[in-house]
This record gives C-alpha cells, structure tokens and sequence, in this order.
C-alpha cells in the first residue's frame, strides 16, 4: 500500500525524517530551492545514498537511480490531491495540493502497466 511522506514545510524549507520503507530504513530529506523555485529529495539507506532529485510531477522518482538505490524496491512519486490545484510544485502546494508518496515495487508496476509504460 502506498505510503505518504510527511511534509514538514511549515516548520522549515529544509527538513528531514527516517521512515520505514519495504523494512528499510529510509532517511528522506526535502529541501526547497528559492533559486529554482523546485522541491529536492535526498535519501540515505545503511548502504546507498542519493542527493537532490528534482520532485516531478506523476514521475517515478527514482526510475533512473534504480542502480544506485538498490536496496529501496518500491519508487517515489508525487501526486495531485487537489484537482483545482495549480499544475507545479510550489513552497506551499506541497504537503497540500501534492503528496510525496512510496508505491512498493508491485504498486510501481502496476502503474507503469496503467500507464501503458515498459
């Protein structure tokens, strides 16, 4: 089932948490960049890391890391929760308007396959 990550904007543009995630333990750090006006995550495992991806919308985060986090099965993504939303990330519509969610690796499948994506 998938699995929401917490945004923790209001208390800072910079903020990290450990989640469990397919029993790994996941540390997810989001940070926003004013310069670029875009969301970033960065995720540590006991044994892999990977710092800044840009937060896409409807797009397997982590699709093309695959190699280099091996250990997290499953893939992230972000979500339009409000219909009547504005159609990009901002400071404030994430955590709001979007949600930063896990999808397990058969969650991730499915989706490609109602995607129509190989």
């Amino acid at each position: 089932m998938a699995f929401a990550i917490d945004i923790l904007s209001t208390i800072s543009s910079d903020f990290s948490q450990i989640v469990e995630l397919d029993l790994v333990n996941v540390t997810v750090r989001l940070k926003f960049n004013t310069r670029d006006e875009s969301w970033f995550m960065s995720l540590e495992t006991e044994n892999t890391s990977i710092k800044d991806i840009r937060l896409s919308i409807n797009f397997p985060l982590l699709k093309q890391h695959k190699a280099i986090m091996y250990d997290i099965p499953g893939d992230f993504f972000v979500i339009k929760i409000n219909e009547s939303a504005i159609d990009n990330l901002t400071y404030a519509n994430l955590g709001n308007d979007y949600q930063l969610l896990y999808l397990t690796e058969e969650e991730v499948t499915a989706w490609y396959s109602a995607n129509n994506i190989i």
